[in-house]
């Protein structure tokens, strides 16, 4: 009986936990789209590089602290259960880990193709650009990791 609610009680933390890291996993992925996006638009117009140089520091600020908050969770489990609860935990936390890395290695790919494009590209800005710019530069900032 006391195996048991052990457990439940692991698995209720476990389930926590995992509820708290979707959301970071959401963030992840919305900013991989931002940067994607933004990418875009800088390659048609854009030799802005201390504008694209800040956007994407900024996103890649994001995945680090998304990355040390999941690492500060796993840190603060205590989790007392039989050795599939916890296995079926770090295959998780693993994946997700793999999948913060994945978007990382992502992120250093596409800034090192807006340095090269910005190296190529020596029109101006249009407005239109600087204002899509502005618009995702203000969204980014605005989701930031607690």
């Amino acid at each position: 009986l006391h195996g048991k609610a052990e457990r439940t009680e692991t698995s209720t933390a476990m389930n926590k936990v995992l509820r708290k890291l979707a959301p970071l996993e959401e963030q992840v992925l919305h900013h991989g789209q931002r940067l994607e996006s933004m990418n875009s638009t800088l390659i048609r117009t854009s030799n802005n590089a201390d504008l694209c140089a800040g956007q994407t520091t900024s996103l890649e600020s994001a995945v680090q602290g998304l990355s040390r908050r999941m690492t500060e969770c796993q840190g603060k489990l205590t989790i007392k259960a039989d050795t599939q609860d916890l296995q079926d935990m770090a295959v998780a936390m693993v994946d997700f880990q793999s999948r913060v890395s994945g978007y990382q290695t992502k992120l250093d790919q596409l800034d090192q193709q807006l340095k090269d494009q910005l190296r190529a590209d020596t029109r101006p800005p249009s407005q239109l650009d600087l204002a899509l710019l502005d618009l995702d530069l203000a969204a980014s900032s605005s989701v930031q990791p607690k």
